[in-house]
């Protein structure tokens, strides 16, 4: 693999514990959505390795969500970092649900199948990588055959500990809320859900939603579903056994879900878990 200078062009806090880095790769032309990139900053000679949240399209732009953490390249991105400073980076990973093969135009077997999405705290950025490329390549297709290609449906869990800790949520509520328009039949579903909090300061959504005559109204036309606790394996019953499941969360939700899934009787073939080392 070959390492690509970049530069930091925007540093910002998403959450009391998560890091937003901008990065401008010149070099760098194609990665797929849901990979990662192993991270330098000389002359440290440590290596980071953090998942790409934004799309191949925003190239050379590249965005990372980065956890604060002991370890040495999330200390130096919290602590150290500045706009402007020299980075290298090389892009790995397999966990995507686009094989690197694969064709915009090309229709693939898994095209007519449910995918369902599954994200525990900074999982979110492979997760939402994949999501976007999903709801693009829909796109595509709708463009292509009008009124002859249906939308897909999807289902999207987002668990973090605490509210504080839901970052690109204004995304994916932009996302689904488009998702809803596309899906006549509305079968799409997102739900948030706290897993250390037993309350939600709905008023968040609200800016999101159009206008309507009460708060209650305002909350589900977002189209997104509000919980409390680990609703993980409640979730995942709902899906329909041919499914296509993409998991990234930490190792224990990762597990759960893999056995929970195995034990349901859904191949290994759909189920793409995104682990941490």
């Amino acid at each position: 693999m070959i390492y690509h200078a970049a530069k930091i062009t925007r540093k910002s806090l998403a959450s009391p514990t998560v890091m937003i880095l901008e990065l401008n790769i010149p070099t760098l032309t194609k990665f797929l959505p849901g990979q990662w990139v192993d991270f330098m900053a000389p002359p440290h000679e440590w290596i980071g390795g953090f998942s790409i949240a934004s799309p191949p399209s925003d190239l050379p732009q590249l965005t990372l969500a980065i956890k604060n953490s002991k370890a040495k390249a999330s200390t130096w991105v919290h602590t150290e970092s500045k706009v402007g400073s020299d980075l290298r980076v090389q892009v790995g990973g397999s966990c995507t649900l686009q094989r690197d093969d694969e064709e915009h135009d090309h229709d693939n077997e898994d095209d007519d199948k449910t995918v369902v999405f599954c994200a525990g705290g900074i999982g979110i950025s492979p997760v939402l990588g994949n999501y976007r490329y999903l709801l693009d390549q829909q796109k595509k297709r709708r463009s292509a055959s009008p009124g002859k290609v249906a939308a897909k449906p999807t289902m999207f869990l987002y668990s973090v500990s605490t509210q504080d800790e839901l970052v690109f949520w204004e995304e994916l509520v932009q996302l689904h809320k488009e998702q809803q328009e596309a899906d006549q039949e509305n079968r799409s579903r997102m739900i948030f859900s706290l897993t250390q909090s037993e309350s939600w300061d709905d008023s968040f959504l609200l800016s999101s939603a159009e206008a309507s005559s009460t708060e209650e109204e305002d909350i589900e036309e977002t189209g997104i579903e509000l919980r409390h606790g680990r609703y993980l394996q409640e979730f995942l019953e709902f899906a329909p056994e041919d499914a296509i499941h993409y998991i990234c969360g930490p190792p224990k939700m990762n597990d759960d879900a893999v056995a929970f899934l195995k034990a349901k009787g859904v191949p290994a073939s759909n189920i793409k878990c995104e682990k941490w080392w």
